[in-house]
């Protein structure tokens, strides 16, 4: 789905039909769309960093470079795992749980609709990734007293 698409009725209501679960790692090396989105994920990975081939190999080094296994080995284990990288390889964050994946460079599926748990949609997640959390997983957006820094008397 693009992204356009994802802000329109019948995403959301398809989200709202959702639950609010995680398949294991080794339960979505054998799912099928995990298997599709590892693929072009990895694709688009190998597309957009084709020119910086050292830092594409310390994002993937878990799967000596091939980025389509370490999405399929990981599973949602990937929403930490490439915050870390991220940061030790561009020192920024980016927000994979709604697509993010490297800032303009790089847009992709929203983790969040499959790896609920990973992207805390049972809690408080980014305001970006709770767009994209199944309906069931009763989502907090943070309040406004939340944001603000502590009263110090």
């Amino acid at each position: 789905c693009p992204q356009a698409c994802s802000k329109g009725d019948v995403y959301k209501a398809s989200l709202s039909g959702l639950e609010c679960v995680e398949k294991s790692g080794s339960e979505l090396q054998h799912d099928a769309t995990w298997q599709a989105w590892s693929s072009q994920l990895g694709w688009k990975i190998d597309y957009n960093m084709k020119d910086y081939s050292k830092e594409k190999h310390r994002l993937c080094n878990a799967t000596a470079g091939n980025c389509t296994d370490m999405f399929l080995r990981l599973g949602c284990g990937v929403v930490k795992y490439w915050s870390s990288k991220m940061v030790e390889i561009k020192r920024q964050t980016f927000d994979i749980c709604a697509g993010n994946y490297m800032g303009a460079i790089m847009q992709g599926r929203p983790l969040a609709i499959v790896c609920p748990i990973s992207c805390n949609c049972t809690g408080t997640p980014s305001a970006a990734a709770a767009a994209h959390c199944p309906g069931t997983c009763n989502v907090t957006a943070p309040s406004w007293s939340d944001k603000q820094p502590a009263n110090r008397e």
